[in-house]
C-alpha cells in the first residue's frame, strides 16, 4: 500500500537516526602537517590561489587556533539547518562542503562578539602581519562580497553559466572552471548556496544544491518575501535544503508535493 506523503516523511525522519553524519574530525583532526599544510602553501604561494585553496586555508586555521569543539556545535547546528546525511548519500559531499561555507561565513562565535571564522581570519597575523602576498590578500578580502543565496539558471552553455539572485535580481554570470556544475544544469533550475567574487569574476562553490526546475515557481513564491530580512532568508534556506534532501529520499513522491508541504523538525 502506497504510503501518506506524511508517513513516507516520518519514516524518513526513523531512517535518519543513526549517528552516521560525518564527524569533524574526518576533516580538521589529522596530523599537525595536514593541518598546517594548506597554511603553508598559501605562505610560499606565488601569485593568485584557487578559490578552493583560500577556503580550505580559513578550515584549517580555524581548526589550528580555536580546536574542533566549535565545530561540533556547529555541526550539529548545520543538521538543525538541513538535516542528517549519510556518509553514502550522493549529496554527502555536496553537504560537506555547504557545511564549511556555513561554518565559515555565517556562523558567528559566541565568544567573539558572534564574529565568522572568516571575520577572524581576517584579524590573523597571517593576512595582517604580511605573510602572503599583496594579490592573495586581495582575493581574501573579496571573499568578503560572498552571496548565500538561490540562484536561477537562465542560460548554460559549456563555457558559460547565467544566473539570477532571487534575492537581488542580479544577473551573475559564472565561467566555466573545469565543467563545474555546469553539466547537471538546465534552464529553469536553481542553485542554492554560497558563490563568491574574487578577481572581478564569480566562482561557484562546491557545496550547492540543486534545486529542479519543476519546483521554481513554488521556491519564487517563497522567496518573495523571505529575502527581506536574514531570519527569514535563512528560513527559507533551510526549508529549501530539507525539501531537497527529502526528495532524494522520497523518489516515488512528486517532486512538487514535497517542496509544497514538508516541514521538517531539528
Amino acid at each position: 500500500m502506497r504510503l501518506t506523503l506524511s508517513q513516507d516523511i516520518k519514516k524518513v525522519k526513523l531512517n535518519l537516526e543513526p549517528s552516521r553524519i560525518a564527524s569533524f574530525a574526518d576533516i580538521s583532526l589529522g596530523s599537525n602537517n595536514i593541518i598546517l599544510s594548506p597554511i603553508q602553501n598559501l605562505q610560499k604561494k606565488e601569485g593568485l590561489a584557487h578559490l578552493d585553496e583560500l577556503l580550505e586555508t580559513i578550515v584549517f586555521w580555524t581548526a589550528k587556533t580555536n580546536g574542533d569543539q566549535e565545530f561540533i556545535k556547529a555541526q550539529e547546528e548545520f543538521v538543525t539547518f538541513t538535516t542528517k546525511v549519510f556518509y553514502d548519500d550522493p549529496i554527502y559531499h555536496q553537504w560537506t562542503s555547504y557545511f564549511l561555507d556555513y561554518f565559515c561565513f555565517e556562523r558567528g562565535f559566541k565568544g567573539a562578539q558572534n564574529a565568522t571564522p572568516y571575520q577572524l581570519f581576517m584579524e590573523s597575523e597571517l593576512v595582517t602581519g604580511g605573510l602572503i602576498n599583496t594579490a592573495i590578500r586581495a582575493q581574501i578580502e573579496d571573499l568578503s562580497k560572498f552571496r548565500h543565496s538561490v540562484f536561477r539558471v537562465l542560460k548554460r552553455t559549456n563555457e558559460l553559466l547565467v544566473m539570477q539572485d532571487l534575492a537581488e535580481k542580479r544577473k551573475i554570470e559564472v565561467k566555466s572552471e573545469n565543467d563545474r556544475y555546469f553539466s547537471a544544469l538546465v534552464k529553469g533550475s536553481c542553485l542554492q548556496g554560497f558563490v563568491f567574487e574574487i578577481d572581478g569574476s564569480f566562482k561557484l562553490s562546491m557545496g550547492l544544491i540543486i534545486h529542479p526546475k519543476e519546483v521554481f515557481k513554488i521556491i519564487e513564491k517563497k522567496a518573495k518575501k523571505a529575502f527581506q530580512c536574514r531570519e527569514t532568508k535563512m528560513a527559507l534556506l533551510s526549508f529549501l535544503a530539507k525539501s531537497h534532501i527529502a526528495a532524494k529520499r522520497l523518489p516515488k513522491i512528486d517532486i512538487r508535493k514535497v517542496y509544497q508541504n514538508l516541514t521538517l523538525g531539528p
